[in-house]
């Protein structure tokens, strides 16, 4: 028999706050591997770390009160923390307070799988997290694909002269339609390396750059590098359908506001 609903949050509120414990622990090995710095002179370095503590475990608790409050506090450890771990931190948590709102399912585990390398690369490129999350979903079949599963392409990128690829099989959208041909698509080490290609891709490929003052908003963005990006006439609205369905855009603005000071 399934728990009641009052059983269920509860067993949330104690899984959420054992995540949160681990994010403090982490913060005390992170002092710990620095012994002389602990009783050195007040430093920058040491200032801003002891701010992302706290940002972590205030935003751990204030979400289990206001979930939309706390994602905020975490959002900014994201933004602004120099360490990574810190701001892995704080995704995680960002994607537990986000995980109830996604099916119990392939879907589900998909985004929690890729959410974290996601805010990284966005906050680093400065592509809104709700386009790389959706076409990562859309490119791949939510993780599923062949080229996704044994190749770790997830977003369908072409390969080039080179570069390590597999030829695969693929639809293409023409003059006279639908047909299947088969194309050179690049191979990645793993799903993180593919996301960090992505973020490159995006901000850095000529092709796209007149869609970067768009970056602001997902949906102008997604219509301007969709013609470029995808032969399929229907893209922006198949993205546009996933980012409303799923309520990928949570993170978009707490995280672009680094793009212009952030290196």
């Amino acid at each position: 028999m399934l728990p009641s609903p009052t059983v269920r949050l509860l067993l949330s509120m104690i899984l959420f706050w054992v995540i949160g414990d681990l994010g403090c622990e982490l913060a005390i090995r992170i002092f710990d591997h620095h012994p002389n710095q602990i009783h050195a002179p007040f430093t920058p370095s040491i200032a801003a770390r002891r701010v992302a503590v706290n940002r972590l475990a205030n935003g751990r608790r204030i979400a289990i009160a206001n979930e939309e409050e706390g994602a905020a506090i975490l959002l900014g450890v994201v933004r602004d923390s120099s360490d990574p771990q810190f701001r892995d931190r704080a995704s995680e948590l960002l994607v537990f307070l986000a995980r109830d709102d996604w099916p119990d399912d392939h879907r589900r585990a998909f985004l929690e799988h890729i959410a974290t390398p996601a805010l990284s690369s966005a906050r680093v490129r400065g592509i809104p997290p709700s386009i790389i999350l959706a076409q990562a979903i859309l490119e791949s079949g939510w993780g599923r694909s062949r080229l996704a599963q044994s190749h770790h392409n997830l977003f369908g990128v072409k390969a080039t002269s080179g570069q390590s690829m597999v030829r695969l099989p693929t639809l293409e959208h023409g003059p006279k339609g639908v047909h299947i041909t088969r194309a050179k698509f690049r191979t990645f080490s793993d799903d993180e390396a593919s996301i960090k290609h992505h973020g490159a891709l995006l901000a850095e490929d000529p092709r796209y750059a007149h869609a970067l003052p768009m970056r602001g908003d997902w949906g102008d963005y997604i219509a301007e590098i969709a013609p470029i990006y995808a032969s399929d006439p229907r893209y922006v609205r198949r993205i546009t359908q996933l980012v409303e369905s799923y309520g990928l855009d949570r993170w978009d603005r707490g995280v672009f506001r680094s793009v212009a000071t952030n290196a």
